[in-house]
C-alpha cells in the first residue's frame, strides 16, 4: 500500500513502492519535452542535496543532469535493476532544479554566487566558476559544495 504524507505526495520511506510519471530521458535540454511514462519503483534510499550537497567531483561527472533537492536510489521492477531517479523531474515531485555553489567551513555555509537555473548556459557558468576558483586556490576544492536551492520538504516519513 502506498504511504502518503500530509501534502498528499507519496512518502519517501525506504521500502515504499512508488508509481511515478517520469521522462524517458534525463537530458536537461530535453526533459521538458520528453515523453513521460509511469514507472513502478521501490525506494532503496534518498539523498537530500540541501543537507547532503554534491561535491565538486560529483557535479563535474554529470553537470547537465536534472539535479534537484531529492535524489532517490530505487529498484526498477520492470528493468530489474537499480537506478538513480531525480525526483524533481517526476510529475509527482516536480521541482525547479536550481543549484547554488557554497563553501562550507565546519558546518557554516556561505553562498558564493547567484542561484543557477537548470539550463546548459547556467551549468556551463557553474563549471567555469568552479574551474577558476580551484585554479586560484586548489585547497578550496575540499570546501566547495553544490546545494539544491529548494527548501521544500517532500513526503519524508
Amino acid at each position: 500500500m502506498l504511504q502518503t504524507s500530509v501534502n498528499a505526495r507519496p512518502s519517501l520511506t525506504t521500502g515504499t513502492m512508488l508509481e511515478i510519471t517520469y521522462p524517458t530521458t534525463t537530458r536537461m535540454d530535453l526533459i521538458d519535452v520528453a515523453p513521460r511514462r509511469k514507472r513502478s519503483i521501490i525506494l532503496l534510499g534518498t539523498r537530500d542535496l540541501h543537507s547532503d550537497p554534491l561535491t565538486v567531483a560529483e557535479f563535474r561527472q554529470r553537470p547537465y543532469a536534472p539535479w534537484c533537492r531529492h535524489i532517490a536510489y530505487v529498484w526498477n521492477e520492470k528493468k530489474n535493476c537499480k537506478r538513480t531517479v531525480y525526483l524533481g523531474s517526476s510529475d509527482e515531485f516536480h521541482a525547479p532544479g536550481c543549484l547554488r555553489i557554497v563553501t562550507d567551513f565546519d558546518g557554516h555555509r556561505e553562498y558564493l554566487a547567484r542561484q543557477f537555473e537548470p539550463t546548459k548556459r547556467d551549468r556551463d557558468i557553474m563549471l567555469e566558476l568552479l574551474r577558476i576558483w580551484i585554479d586560484e586556490d586548489p585547497d578550496c576544492r575540499e570546501t566547495l559544495l553544490i546545494v539544491a536551492d529548494d527548501l521544500r520538504v517532500v513526503g519524508v516519513a
